[in-house]
Parts: structure tokens; C-alpha cells; sequence
């Protein structure tokens, strides 16, 4: 006879996402003090058809994660899991910002981003000046490196 599984979904008072649940629907709906019953109506759904969509027991599909998305007031990138390709906070604010900032700024962050590919998936850190090493390759003691003097 097989088992049942119980699964216990923790309060979200720590405001981070569940990495229990499939999706981030009710982290956001949680952020945003919305009910199931609340956000369900506004989505024109029952509120157990949105229940079994947050807790993965129902297909998600892109249309219906738009809606939901726009009732929430975030992109459909966000009601996805970060291990799904889905954004971090500190990611999302990043994202915000550089669509928020002038032109010639994002040319400026389009430029650090491309001076560091060589470096993603690597541990190494090199400094952006070659100038700010120190001889033997360390930083002082604040954590900062050191200009050579001439």
C-alpha cells in the first residue's frame, strides 16, 4: 500500500521564497498581502484550482503565469525558481536598475559586464587596475589593494 507524503509549507515571515514549492506564485502573493481567495478572483479562478498551481500539483503554463504575473504586479521571470533561471532579489534589483538608469550609463554597465565574461564560473578575482595590486599580489589590511607608488 503505498504512503502518503505530508508536505508542511512553512510561514513566509522571513520574506525569501520556499525552495519547497515548485514556483514563486505564493511568495509574491504573500509579499503583496494578497489571499488565495483575494488574487483567485482578481484572476477570474477558484481559489483551490490557484492553491494546486502554487504547490505544483497543476500545469503551470506560460499564459496562465502571465496573468497571474501582471495580478501580481511582476514579470513572469519572477514566479519562476532561481534554480528554474528565475532572479534572485539582489539579481531583480540589478535588472530594475540598469532599465532605469540613461543610456550612457548602461553603456557603462554594458562595459564592466563584458570586461568580466572571461571570469564567469571562476573563482579568480582580478582587480579592475593593474596599478592596485600590491608586489606580492595582496591587499592591504582595510581588504583594499594598495597603488604601487612611483
Amino acid at each position: 500500500m503505498p504512503s502518503a507524503v505530508v508536505l508542511n509549507f512553512p510561514c513566509m515571515e522571513n520574506d525569501r521564497p520556499d525552495p519547497a514549492l515548485p514556483n514563486r506564485i505564493r511568495f509574491w502573493r504573500v509579499k503583496r498581502n494578497l489571499t488565495l481567495k483575494g488574487l483567485a478572483g482578481t484572476l477570474g479562478m477558484s481559489h483551490g484550482h490557484l492553491a494546486n498551481l502554487e504547490r505544483g500539483l497543476r500545469e503551470l503554463n506560460v499564459a496562465t503565469m502571465e496573468r497571474i504575473a501582471r495580478a501580481l504586479g511582476v514579470s513572469a521571470a519572477d514566479l519562476l525558481k532561481e534554480s528554474d533561471g528565475g532572479l534572485s532579489e539582489r539579481e531583480r534589483l540589478i535588472v530594475e536598475t540598469y532599465r532605469e538608469v540613461p543610456e550612457a550609463m548602461r553603456r557603462s554597465l554594458d562595459a564592466v559586464a563584458e570586461s568580466q565574461q572571461p571570469f564567469r564560473g571562476s573563482d579568480e578575482v582580478r582587480p579592475l587596475h593593474p596599478d592596485t595590486v600590491a608586489n606580492d599580489g595582496t591587499a592591504d589590511s582595510n581588504g583594499s589593494s594598495p597603488r604601487k607608488r612611483a
